[in-house]
């Protein structure tokens, strides 16, 4: 399932994490300021997935069950679908000035 930049940000507030900076507690990591540059360029990663003009780039269809999923949650199988990802991270790249969400993918 496809979600939005609030959705996704709604969802943060589920959580209870433990965490401190600058040895004080956050009691909402969804909502401090500390978190908000990360968040928002994450987020421009969910609005893309839902935004048609970008979809051919941010999404890919899940082999196990023929849903639409966002491209960096899409285990690359083709050539093709490595040469999309590395579109796609160019254009959240231009976008948010850096794309955190494909670190951990390759």
């Amino acid at each position: 399932m496809l979600l939005s930049s609030e959705q996704y940000r709604e969802s943060l507030r589920s959580y209870s994490p433990n965490v401190y900076v600058k040895g004080q507690q956050v009691e909402s990591v969804a909502d401090s300021p500390w978190f908000q540059p990360g968040i928002n360029a994450i987020g421009v990663t969910y609005d893309y997935a839902l935004d048609r003009e970008h979809q051919h780039l941010s999404t890919a269809m899940d082999t196990a069950d023929g849903e639409q999923v966002d491209r960096f949650l899409h285990i690359n199988r083709t050539g093709d679908d490595l040469l999309a990802k590395l579109e796609y991270v160019r254009l959240v790249c231009r976008e948010t000035g850096c794309a955190m969400r494909y670190l951990t993918m390759d």
